[in-house]
């Protein structure tokens, strides 16, 4: 039997975030079972050391541009097999195109909306009935679908697939408390600055930043202003980050406003490494307080500021952190990836 061509719909991105990662994953699985995969990104991408990986892997990627986007679209909607799959990774507007010009043309294709993000950001919810299914990455966005009215049957928890890689990282020789923050610098979603007013109220404890974006010239500022600037190392955006860090860190701490399910909780927890976020909706699908790290009250810098002073990696068992994010693993991922879009090869 002939495979289907899978497309997947991608919104605008840089080419460095944790969605880029994950569909990398799943777009190069797909590839490894023989189905045809196509990624469309609504731009090109700032970055393009992704795109070149993926089509290493044979993976055919379509990038939009102000000129051709439209042009783009509708031509994978309207030509080709009657037995694709379009997977939209994007904003409503691929479902709702896709859903008008499939009943316009009499189509047969299916089409899965897969959500990274809560509901409060993707606020255009009339075609998520009207899609064959949905995949959400936490079980706080399942929830808020079925509090809209979406059918349980069209809902599937999948969260997002891990590779475990739990090399140690080496302590550091001298006696230094270091948190580390992994991630893009800006302050809409990630608010940085919750994190670096949290560690002017503290003596002795450093933070090594790791990553960049467009709001960095203005937490460096923050942080000169805060008195922290000899505190902070900033380490601009690593490929191999994990590599890059030649110590052992208290703990990695998220901040965030908003998230869906941020894999450097999970990079971080494979290699037994502790981890302090704010109460982001979905943050207790991955932390287990007390057991691989601890939250704090979104907003609550001085909340935030005593749990660094307090934090003590030694009360975390490294196999117990490893062991708590088992069920994320890659194999177990695919067998409700591939059932959610009504494939089969697990």
């Amino acid at each position: 039997m002939k495979k289907k061509s899978i497309y997947i719909l991608c919104p605008q991105l840089s080419g460095r975030g944790g969605m880029e990662s994950i569909i990398g994953i799943v777009a190069n699985q797909l590839k490894k079972d023989n189905y045809h995969v196509t990624v469309y990104i609504d731009n090109t991408p700032r970055y393009c050391e992704w795109v070149k990986e993926l089509k290493s892997k044979n993976v055919n990627v379509i990038c939009g541009n102000k000129f051709l986007r439209t042009f783009i679209f509708y031509y994978l909607f309207i030509f080709g097999s009657q037995q694709k799959i379009f997977i939209v990774a994007g904003t409503s507007r691929f479902a709702s195109t896709g859903i008008k010009l499939r009943k316009i043309l009499r189509k047969k294709w299916k089409m899965y909306y897969w959500l990274h993000f809560s509901l409060k950001h993707n606020m255009n919810y009339k075609y998520l009935s009207k899609v064959d299914g949905i995949l959400t990455i936490s079980s706080a966005i399942a929830k808020q679908l079925r509090d809209i009215g979406v059918n349980e049957e069209k809902i599937n928890l999948v969260y997002n697939p891990f590779i475990l890689n739990n090399s140690r990282i080496e302590s550091l020789p001298e006696k230094r408390r270091h948190f580390v923050y992994i991630g893009r610098l800006e302050e809409k979603q990630k608010n940085v600055s919750e994190l670096l007013k949290a560690i002017g109220h503290t003596e002795n404890i450093y933070l090594d930043v790791f990553g960049d974006g467009p709001d960095m010239k203005k937490y460096k500022q923050l942080s000169k202003k805060l008195g922290i600037d000899q505190r902070v190392y900033w380490h601009g955006w690593k490929k191999h980050v994990w590599k890059a860090i030649d110590f052992q860190p208290e703990a990695l701490v998220l901040p965030s406003n908003f998230e869906g399910f941020p894999m450097i909780l999970l990079e971080a927890m494979g290699k037994g490494i502790p981890c302090i976020t704010s109460d982001f909706l979905g943050y207790k699908d991955i932390i287990q307080d007390h057991i691989n790290g601890e939250h704090y009250d979104l907003g609550n810098e001085y909340q935030l500021s005593k749990l660094l002073k307090s934090f003590d990696r030694n009360n975390y068992s490294r196999k117990a952190i490893i062991n708590s994010i088992d069920r994320y693993n890659a194999s177990e991922y695919f067998k409700k990836f591939y059932s959610a879009i009504d494939i089969q090869n697990y």
